[in-house]
């Protein structure tokens, strides 16, 4: 079996305790007892944990970027795509997972996005109301221009 160099992005992940942290905490130890590389790119709590650290097998780095319905996405964001293009053009990604593509991690990743070429994954746990028009939406392909280009 091929070992592979996997990549989650996604707003939220251990130790916060919800719905998508538990999937993608689920899938990505999953992929490390199958003896696959996983690394966790998220966002930095508001009780402050390590920066850095291994979970499981999962090595977790988490930026310090936060969202605000006012402000939008706020932070650390160049250093968060200086990092993933850093991933990249090492080696250490060869497929990308971008979860809640709505969120910190699609909305901060889209700008690199055409930069990085590891394979991609873009999926939704579900939708929100906000900026994607969901009246727009007949098809995936115009469903997936409508996120991208939101």
């Amino acid at each position: 079996m091929k070992i592979m160099k996997i990549v989650f992005v996604s707003n939220t992940y251990w130790p916060s305790k919800n719905g998508v942290q538990m999937v993608n905490q689920y899938l990505a130890e999953g992929l490390v007892e199958k003896g696959h590389e996983v690394i966790v790119l998220t966002c930095q709590l508001k009780k402050k944990v390590l920066e850095e650290e291994v979970y499981n097998g999962v090595f977790i780095k988490r930026f310090d970027i936060s969202y605000s319905r006012l402000r939008g996405y706020r932070g650390d964001i160049k250093s968060y795509q200086a990092y993933l293009k850093k991933l990249d053009d090492s080696g250490k990604m060869e497929v990308m997972i971008t979860v809640c593509a709505n969120s910190f991690a699609g909305i901060c990743t889209y700008p690199v996005m055409r930069h990085i070429s590891a394979k991609k994954v873009i999926y939704n746990h579900g939708m929100r109301t906000g900026k994607i028009n969901l009246d727009k939406i007949t098809s995936f392909k115009s469903f997936a221009k409508e996120i991208i280009c939101t």
